[in-house]
């Protein structure tokens, strides 16, 4: 998509848990207090809008900080290497 002529971008959002309606009792009877599980959804909304305003393409918000930043970049890496290699190979 980089690569392309276009005005399509590709944003991907990483959320942590949010306090939504799917941890309430009507959902998960079972959780305790579930609608109290992750970041309030007022914070996840406002960070994922100024990310998305500050142009980012990839939005790790919150406690989806501890497992991202440790692979992902690693992941994106050996991906781009891969692509460069096939691109290579077909020359």
């Amino acid at each position: 998509m980089k690569d392309a002529s276009s005005d399509v971008r590709i944003i991907e959002i990483f959320p942590p848990s949010v306090q939504t309606e799917l941890h309430d009792a009507r959902h998960q009877p079972d959780l305790k207090n579930g609608a109290q599980i992750g970041m309030p959804l007022e914070d996840f909304t406002e960070a994922a809008h100024n990310a998305i305003i500050r142009g980012e393409e990839d939005i790790v918000i919150g406690a989806a900080e501890e497992w991202y930043y440790p692979f992902e970049p690693l992941r994106h890496g050996r991906f781009t290497e891969l692509v460069e290699k096939l691109r290579d190979y077909g020359k």
